[in-house]
């Protein structure tokens, strides 16, 4: 997966999106053009042949989204300490180009961390996945993420853009938990920008 866009005025503006996936069957590759948070294109290739039963998605579905790449990076509230219940509290609206889904964040508390490039707090949110259009209604592996209460993130703070980005993300799967964890984290600032 990759992602490019900007952060104006604490907003995460998307600009581009793309993923490759595959398997023994295929490769599909999903790619999108989005501009202020609105999807402006998207490319399937190749489509999705398995429309039929699914919960249509509206182009109301595809304003005021962020990409699953850009989702993992969170604007705090100017004024807003970068650790504690502020870098948790929202909803992010996610669509991936098929399916359009929320991921609400709720505060859990905090914890200190260290690894190479970062040693400091945290703030732990549970997660919740909240299907909203796209997906199939009767799609076992939805249903089971919907009522998932095995998703947890923890938000680290980037002061220089005042936004929070997971160190640690753990889901519940029905094989196990998925843990995704940082063991370097650097932060880069655009020259451009600066």
């Amino acid at each position: 997966m990759i992602a490019n866009g900007q952060i104006a005025n604490s907003t995460v503006l998307p600009a581009a999106y793309a993923n490759t996936t595959a398997n023994s069957n295929e490769t599909r590759t999903i790619r999108m053009g989005l501009m202020a948070g609105t999807v402006r294109a998207v490319d399937i290739s190749p489509p999705f042949l398995d429309t039929e039963g699914r919960v249509p998605v509206t182009d109301a579905h595809k304003t005021r989204i962020v990409d699953p790449v850009s989702a993992l990076i969170m604007s705090v509230p100017a004024g807003e300490p970068l650790v504690g219940p502020s870098a948790c509290n929202r909803t992010l609206p996610v669509y991936d180009g098929l399916v359009r889904f929320n991921v609400s964040l709720s505060y859990v508390g905090t914890r200190e961390v260290h690894t190479k490039g970062y040693a400091g707090p945290v703030t732990v949110c549970s997660a919740r996945y909240i299907p909203i259009a796209g997906y199939k209604l009767d799609s076992q592996s939805t249903r089971f993420m919907a009522d998932n209460r095995n998703l947890e993130a923890w938000l680290a703070p980037v002061a220089q853009a005042h936004v929070v980005v997971p160190y640690y993300i753990s889901v519940g799967t029905k094989a196990g938990t998925l843990v995704i964890q940082a063991v370097d984290f650097n932060i880069v600032q655009d020259r451009a920008s600066q």
